[in-house]
C-alpha cells in the first residue's frame, strides 16, 4: 500500500468514526443529527464538555462501547497519519539534498530533456552502457519510473536556462532534447548551444519541416524516428535476412556494441597501424575513423594509420569494447 492510499484511508475511517457514533446516537435517543454529531466529537476527542442532552441506559451503553473503541481508533488514525506525513516530508527533503549533491558533481555527463517513451529508452540504454545522464521533465509522474530505476531525474522545464544550468550544461558532455513538442525541442537546442558551444547536441524532430530548424539553432543530429522507423520496416520487407544484422548495434542478447572512441596523444593505439594496435585480436573491427580535420575513412585498412585526435567507429563484444575505451 502507497502512503497516499493509507493517507486516504485513514483520513475516511478519521471521517467515519464520528459519522458511526452520531447515527448510533440518532437511532437510539432520536436526536438531531448535529447534535447528535456534536456528542460524537467530544467524545472521540474527550475534551470533558457536559452531554448535549440526558442520556438512556441504552444511550450510555452506546457512549461507553464507542469510547473505548473509538477512542483507540482515533488515536491510532490521528498518530499514524501524522507519522506519514512527516517521514514523506523528510524523505522529500533528503531526496532533494540527495538531488543536489548528485547534480553539483555532474561531469562530463549526458542530459535527457523529456522523459516520455524516447527519452526513458534512452535513459535505460544509458544506464546499461554505464555513462552518466541525468533526466528532466516537468511530469512528476513520468519521471517516477526514472527514480524507481535509481535516476538522477529533476522536475524542471527543460527550455528553461535556469534549469539547463542547475543540470551543469556547462560541464556536460552531450544533450539530448526529445520533448513531444518540436517547438520546445527547438527551444532547447539554441538555449543549450549559448550555454555551452561545445556540447554534443541530438534533438528528435515529429515533422520533416522542423529538421532544418533544429540543425541551424545549433544541433549536430536531427533524428526522425518515424522517417528511421520507416526506413528500416523497408529494408526488413525487401531484405528480411538482415534482421540480425541490423540488430547488431544495439548489443542487447548478441552482447554485440558499436562505439566511437577518440583518440588521445597518449593513448596506446596512436601512431600506430590498425594491425599493430591488435584490436582484431580482441574481436574489434573499426568499421571507420573520422580524421581530426573532418575526413571519414570507411572500412579502413590493417594498413591504415590511427593518429592523435582520431574517432574510431569500432564494432565488437561489448566487454572487448570496455577495454578498448578505457585504454584510449
Amino acid at each position: 500500500m502507497t502512503t497516499t492510499t493509507r493517507l486516504l484511508f485513514l483520513l475516511l475511517l478519521l471521517i467515519a468514526l464520528p459519522m458511526a457514533g452520531a447515527l448510533g446516537l440518532v437511532l437510539i435517543e432520536g436526536w438531531s443529527f448535529f447534535d447528535a454529531l456534536y456528542m460524537a466529537v467530544i467524545t472521540l476527542t474527550t475534551v470533558g464538555y457536559e452531554e448535549v442532552r440526558p442520556l438512556s441506559t441504552a444511550g450510555r451503553i452506546l457512549i461507553i462501547v464507542y469510547l473505548v473503541v473509538g477512542l483507540g481508533v482515533f488515536l491510532y488514525s490521528v498518530t499514524h497519519m501524522g507519522e506519514l506525513l512527516i517521514r514523506g516530508e523528510l524523505r522529500q527533503r533528503l531526496g532533494w539534498r540527495l538531488m543536489n549533491a548528485t547534480l553539483r558533481s555532474l561531469k562530463d555527463h549526458q542530459i535527457i530533456c523529456g522523459c516520455g517513451r524516447t527519452g526513458a529508452t534512452l535513459g535505460a540504454l544509458l544506464a546499461e552502457r554505464g555513462e552518466r545522464f541525468v533526466i528532466v521533465d516537468r511530469d512528476t509522474g513520468a519521471l517516477a519510473a526514472a527514480r524507481e530505476s535509481g535516476w538522477p531525474a529533476l522536475v524542471g522545464d527543460a527550455t528553461d536556462d535556469a534549469t539547463l544550468r542547475s543540470l551543469r550544461i556547462g560541464r556536460a558532455k552531450g544533450l539530448a532534447a526529445v520533448l513531444s513538442n518540436d517547438a520546445d525541442n527547438l527551444f532547447v537546442v539554441l538555449s543549450a548551444r549559448l550555454l555551452n558551444p561545445d556540447l554534443n547536441i541530438l534533438a528528435r524532430a515529429t515533422d520533416e519541416a522542423s529538421i532544418g530548424k533544429l540543425e541551424r539553432a545549433g544541433a549536430d543530429r536531427v533524428v526522425n524516428l518515424h522517417h528511421i522507423g520507416a526506413t528500416k520496416m523497408a529494408h526488413l520487407l525487401t531484405n528480411p535476412g538482415l534482421l540480425d544484422v541490423t540488430e547488431l548495434g544495439g548489443a542487447g542478447d548478441a552482447g554485440i556494441d558499436l562505439v566511437q572512441v577518440a583518440v588521445s596523444a597518449d593513448s596506446p593505439h596512436c601512431n600506430r597501424t590498425l594491425a599493430d594496435a591488435g584490436l582484431h585480436r580482441r574481436g574489434v573491427t573499426v568499421v571507420g575513423i573520422r580524421r581530426q580535420d573532418g575526413e571519414l575513412l570507411l572500412l579502413p585498412t590493417d594498413a591504415t594509420p590511427v593518429l592523435a585526435g582520431d574517432t574510431l567507429t569500432a564494432l565488437g563484444p561489448t566487454e572487448a569494447l570496455g577495454t578498448v575505451t578505457e585504454a584510449t
